[in-house]
């Protein structure tokens, strides 16, 4: 029976455990230990080289960063950022990865963006355009005449479309790749169609 607690309450009742069970000594819990084979490790991280190109106009310096050493026949990739990045973007990872597989790779920062010349105004799509013109240009020039394969991200997608569409007359480029590139038409009414959904998260995101 339960004994009463003061006020009247009764404690709750104990289970009872059986004497054999109680004398039966604890057994030891066997692990198994867990063993995988260690991660390959990864390439070794690639000597980055920083140097200049000249933009379009007098005067602006576009910064850039190259990994890997050129291969006769065997074409550059460079690399545009986008919006609110700069070349730094594909150091740790994408300029030793493309090293280590036999490329030399290229990325620059654009105009008003980290180590290249500021402006006194935000740049424009065309200015942005014409400066990936003078980088292919040179890139092209130290890879003894091939072309190089001009990869854009996000922004940067939309200055290799325009690159390509004719707005530049005989663009250097062997190919072209876009990853998560803005739209020919722009992002406007993205945006627009996201801030009415969330105009919070909009607002954090920008």
């Amino acid at each position: 029976p339960n004994a009463a607690v003061g006020g009247g309450r009764a404690a709750p009742a104990r289970a009872r455990v059986p004497a054999a069970a109680a004398a039966r000594p604890l057994r030891a819990r066997r692990c198994r230990a867990h063993t995988s084979a260690a991660p390959e490790p990864g390439p070794a991280p690639a000597a980055l080289e920083r140097f200049d190109v000249d933009g379009a106009d007098a005067g602006v310096r576009l910064a850039a960063t190259a990994a890997g050493e050129q291969q006769d026949g065997r074409a550059a990739v460079l690399l545009v950022h986008g919006s609110f990045h700069a070349a730094w973007a594909w150091e740790d990872y994408v300029l030793g990865a493309l090293a280590a597989e036999g490329r030399r790779a290229v990325a620059y920062s654009l105009r008003g963006q980290a180590g290249s010349s500021a402006c006194a105004s935000t740049p424009t799509l065309e200015e942005h355009t014409a400066d990936l013109a003078k980088v292919a240009q040179a890139v092209t020039e130290r890879s003894g005449g091939v072309p190089p394969v001009v990869v854009g991200h996000s922004f940067g997608g939309l200055v290799v479309q325009q690159y390509a569409s004719g707005a530049v007359e005989h663009p250097h480029a062997s190919a072209y790749a876009l990853a998560a590139s803005v739209p020919p038409t722009g992002n406007k009414a993205m945006i627009g169609r996201f801030f009415r959904r969330d105009p919070l998260a909009s607002l954090r995101l920008t």
